[in-house]
């Protein structure tokens, strides 16, 4: 029950209360107890009482005055008529005639626009007022707020309790007097929601819902129903008006103009999206266009780095060979250093290289079997366990050798993750195959990253590592997109990181 409802149940029980006392302490006991009786059953029912007044009292205020005036009239020309002339009888006769008809033509239409404006709060204006605050919403505003916005717009025009709006995704605002935790738990979302009526429902309409919609919406109180956010590119997700206890009905001219509000929100929110979908793609141009300057600059760089560092690791294998030479340990370090700087200097290149793709469908279950087995050692070695969960028959439309880089890429991570983890320190590698792609996941138990890393472990040169170049997973995501898919890291259940990699199936013969 309403706030609203609830005022109004207490003081109809209060005032029977008082006057059930008051009876009773002039003897009237008796009369007491049949007030007491009656006022406890008006009280509980004047909720549903006005609800049903809501639906009726426009047209019973009007013929009630219609009515009046018509006795007025007639009260009038019987007064009139007993002191005139008979000849002047005809013309008295014309005159009331004239002013009835008045009274029950122009008369009812302003009778009921005084009405509406009165008791139910209807307006011509309310319309034109809410279609002009629309046009003041920039889209540059988002989508949320221009919901925001537009819900208390809504409820300040219209002088109602409240408003909301659930979106396609399950995104719920509300504003005002409205209990949102009915709806939300069972409105559908996405598809689902896709299938309700392409307009406005509202009394009538409402039996062509499902069972557990109606109910919600008569928890919530919604008395005009849902209309849709409806444009000609997409449904936004819907709006529930709550009017009141004194607005239950509406006429076809408020309907009209509920729909007519609800269709311009949905072009505002058109322009919303288009234009953040304009932002994100100039600011991936712009992102495109610094890395492929990075690109250019790190492949020179590592064109001019590769040479004296190949030569000077050339120098140091001949001198290791020979015999009797001393610092040997320190000749062997050497030779470690120059090896990691040219495995730097090859990322830098494979970095700033596109190579074009050799796509093959790949058995996603087999590669990592593969590559698992040839990394190994090096897991063995750290301490690390191993495993692998692979649903058979997964396979993808990729490049195998840029495909087993990705994975490479992707362990050797997890290795450096779990370096500083104590045991068990675990990886697994997880092929599936789901709505329409394949994923392949690598997830460990290590410490995992926090939000402000996550958001940032794709971009170029940037890393956690002393020793790290950061263009490990920037390579991994540039072959991952290259091949039409998409890779995500987040935080694995109880601990560590989980990074899934979906890409396209091949097309099965």
């Amino acid at each position: 029950m309403r706030r609203p409802d609830v005022a109004l149940v207490a003081w109809g029980l209060l005032g029977t209360v008082a006057a059930s006392l008051a009876l009773a302490v002039a003897g009237q006991l008796p009369f007491g107890l049949v007030v007491l009786d009656v006022g406890i059953a008006l009280a509980i029912a004047a909720p549903i009482a006005l609800r049903l007044l809501g639906v009726v009292i426009p047209d019973v205020l009007v013929t009630a005055t219609l009515l009046a005036a018509a006795g007025g009239v007639v009260v009038a020309h019987t007064a009139l008529a007993a002191r005139l002339a008979p000849r002047d009888l005809p013309l008295l006769h014309f005159a009331a005639a004239l002013v009835i008809a008045l009274v029950f033509m122009p008369g009812q239409a302003w009778l009921r626009a005084a009405t509406n404006r009165l008791v139910l709060r209807r307006s011509r204006h309310q319309q034109a007022a809410l279609q002009a605050f629309l046009h003041t919403l920039s889209p540059e505003l988002g989508t949320l707020e221009c919901c925001r916005r537009a819900l208390a717009e809504l409820v300040r025009v219209r002088q109602v309790p409240g408003a909301a709006i659930i979106l396609r995704d399950g995104e719920a605002i509300a504003h005002g007097d409205f209990d949102l935790a009915p709806l939300v738990h069972v409105w559908p979302r996405g598809a689902a929601a896709d299938a309700l009526p392409a307009r406005s429902f509202g009394t009538i309409e409402l039996r062509a819902l499902p069972l557990a919609l109606r109910e919600a919406l008569v928890r919530a109180h919604v008395t005009l129903g849902a209309g849709p956010i409806l444009s000609p590119r997409r449904r936004w997700g819907h709006l529930f008006l709550n009017t009141g206890m004194l607005g239950g009905f509406f006429h076809e001219d408020d309907v009209e103009g509920f729909q007519a509000f609800v269709a311009q929100l949905a072009l505002l929110l058109d322009g919303a999206d288009l234009l953040a979908r304009t932002v994100a793609v100039e600011r991936s141009l712009a992102h495109a266009e610094k890395l492929a300057a990075l690109g250019e600059l790190a492949a020179r760089i590592a064109h001019e780095i590769r040479n004296p560092v190949t030569a000077a690791r050339s120098l140091a294998q001949q001198l290791s060979r020979e015999p009797g030479l001393p610092w040997v340990a320190e000749h062997r370090l050497i030779l470690e250093e120059l090896e990691r700087v040219e495995r730097r200097v090859g990322e830098l290149l494979r970095f700033a290289r596109r190579d074009e793709l050799r796509f093959e469908p790949v058995d996603l279950g087999e590669l990592a079997r593969a590559t698992l087995d040839a990394l190994r050692p090096r897991l063995d070695a750290a301490g690390i366990a191993a495993g692998l969960e692979a649903s058979p028959g997964v396979v993808a439309r990729a490049d195998r050798d840029k495909l087993r880089q990705v994975l490479v890429n992707l362990l050797e991570n997890a290795r450096d993750a779990l370096a500083t983890s104590p045991s068990p320190r675990r990886v697994t590698v997880a092929v599936r195959n789901g709505e329409g792609v394949a994923t392949l996941s690598v997830t460990d138990n290590g410490p995992g990253a926090p939000a402000e890393v996550l958001s940032r472990l794709f971009e170029p040169f940037f890393s956690t590592k002393q020793t790290g170049t950061g263009l490990g997973l920037a390579i991994a995501r540039h072959a991952v997109e290259a091949h039409g898919g998409a890779i995500v890291a987040a935080p694995a259940e109880g601990a560590g990181l989980a990074f899934r990699v979906t890409l396209p199936l091949a097309e099965t013969p």
